[in-house]
C-alpha cells in the first residue's frame, strides 16, 4: 500500500510541536527513549501495541496539545483504546473478530452499583477493578471463588475464571476494558466493605489532592486524583454539572 507523503509530512510536524529537539532518523527505542517530552506525551496520550499504536485526547484543559473535546464528557470517558487481539475459541488458529473481542458479555441489568459483590485488583496495573453478581454468593461459591482468586493472576479485560469454571455464569468483571482504562465511576457509589478512595486515573490511594472549591461549586460528583496523575497533566474527572440559578431563571423565561 502506497502512503501518501503529505500524511508522513504533517504527522513529523505534529511530532515535532510535541518534541523539537527530535531528529527524524532517531526511530529505535533506545533513541526515543532520550526525548523526555515526547514519552511523556506518550505516557499520558497513546496505547502501544505489537498491532497498533492508538492516540487520544487527555480531556486534561492545561494539555498544551490537545483541544478541547467536543463528546459529552460522560461519552468520551466511555471510550476505550481498541482491545488487543485475542484468540478465537472456534478456532484458535485465528483471532476473534473486532466485535467479539469488543463485546461487552455481562448483561446491563448486573453492571449496577447494588450488586457489586467486592473488588479485584489487576497484577499488572494494580487498578481495581469491581466484581459483580446477579446474587450473594453462598459460603460454598464464596470459598471457590476466593480459591480461584488465590489459583489465578487477574488482568484488566481478562475474566476471572477458566471458561469451564461453573462460577463462570455467576460472577462477572468487565471486559472492555484495559490497563490504559479509569477506574469505573460505579466504584465511587459502591458502599461495599473494603472501598476506599482511589485515585480515578490510577487507582492510587495515596498522595490524593483535594479539589478547589471552584470545582465543587460546579459539579455534583469530583472523582479522587493524585498528587502523581497532577503531574502528568491529569485534571479532575467531573460529573453532573450544577445548575445555577441564572441558568435556571433563563431556562424559565424561554
Amino acid at each position: 500500500m502506497q502512503i501518501d507523503i503529505n500524511i508522513i509530512y504533517y504527522f513529523e510536524k505534529s511530532i515535532f510541536v510535541i518534541d523539537p529537539t527530535l531528529k527524524i532518523d532517531e526511530t529505535t527505542q533506545s533513541q526515543i527513549r532520550r526525548h523526555s517530552a515526547l514519552i511523556e506525551f506518550m505516557d499520558t496520550h497513546c496505547h502501544a501495541r505489537a498491532y497498533s499504536f492508538q492516540i487520544k485526547k487527555c480531556n486534561n484543559p492545561t494539555c498544551p496539545y490537545c483541544k478541547p473535546i467536543r463528546l459529552p464528557s460522560q461519552e468520551f470517558h466511555d471510550l476505550s483504546f481498541l482491545p488487543d487481539p485475542i484468540p478465537s475459541q472456534e478456532n484458535t488458529d485465528h483471532y476473534a473478530a473486532f466485535q467479539s473481542a469488543n463485546a461487552e458479555p455481562i448483561p446491563k441489568s448486573i453492571l449496577v452499583v447494588g450488586k457489586i459483590r467486592g473488588y479485584i485488583d489487576c497484577e499488572d496495573c494494580k487498578k481495581r477493578r469491581c466484581v459483580y453478581s446477579d446474587k450473594f454468593l453462598n459460603s460454598d461459591e464464596q470459598q471457590d471463588f476466593q480459591q480461584v482468586l488465590e489459583s489465578y493472576s487477574y488482568s484488566c479485560g481478562a475474566p476471572i475464571f477458566p471458561d469451564d469454571h461453573y462460577l463462570k455464569e455467576v460472577v462477572f468483571v468487565r471486559t472492555r476494558i484495559n490497563c490504559d482504562s479509569p477506574i469505573e465511576v460505579l466504584y465511587y457509589s459502591s458502599r461495599k466493605s473494603g472501598n476506599y478512595p482511589i485515585c480515578y486515573y490510577c487507582g492510587e490511594s495515596e498522595g490524593l489532592v483535594a479539589p478547589p472549591e471552584s470545582l465543587k461549586q460546579r459539579f455534583k460528583q469530583i472523582y479522587p486524583l493524585c498528587e502523581m496523575c497532577i503531574e502528568n497533566r491529569k485534571g479532575f474527572h467531573t460529573k453532573g454539572e450544577i445548575k445555577t440559578n441564572g441558568r435556571a431563571s433563563k431556562r424559565r423565561k424561554t
